[in-house]
């Protein structure tokens, strides 16, 4: 992402506003702090693609068990104070993403929100819950076969028919 171009579309310019997106990270047992570093460096890369005329708001939820943080919006300046506020509510537990997905559903989506963002290593509960109504982006840690297989395979049965789901594999150790 770093060093992106402003969003471009066709006959439209330079789109402005972007809106709200919610970065959901897993800080569960088997998150390391250098994997959680990793994860806020690609949120760094994120927030650097977009231009300083462009504007944006980013909502973090810590999860492991459930989700046990849940941040004010940041802006798009707000970087330093997002990473400060993610590492102060840092604690680690078992990885079940449903309750996580259950209190997006219940209190996000509404259209306020383009987008989430997922940074999880895979290693997660098995997924019952519908994912919200926006497009889902999801960054996974290093790579296990059989536990990334059935994570991805999951995620994709419970995504919205009309929404897009982006996969990325990063390896921090």
């Amino acid at each position: 992402f770093g060093g992106v171009e402003p969003i471009m579309l066709p006959g439209r310019g330079i789109v402005k506003d972007i809106g709200k997106i919610i970065v959901a990270i897993d800080t569960s047992g088997s998150i390391s702090d250098s994997i959680m570093n990793g994860f806020l460096s690609e949120l760094r890369k994120i927030y650097s693609a977009f231009s300083e005329s462009q504007t944006f708001a980013v909502k973090i939820i810590l999860w492991a068990d459930g989700p046990y943080a849940d941040s004010p919006d940041f802006g798009a300046k707000d970087f330093d104070k997002l990473k400060r506020w993610a590492n102060q509510n840092f604690h680690s537990g078992g990885t079940s993403m449903d309750p996580v997905i259950q209190l997006i559903r219940s209190k996000y989506d509404n259209g306020d929100y383009v987008g989430n963002v997922w940074f999880t290593d895979g290693q997660v509960e098995n997924l019952r819950t519908q994912l919200p109504n926006a497009f889902q982006f999801v960054v996974i840690n290093g790579y296990q076969p059989a536990l990334v297989g059935k994570f991805i395979q999951d995620m994709n049965r419970l995504k919205s028919s009309t929404k897009k789901l982006l996969f990325l594999r990063t390896d921090y150790k």
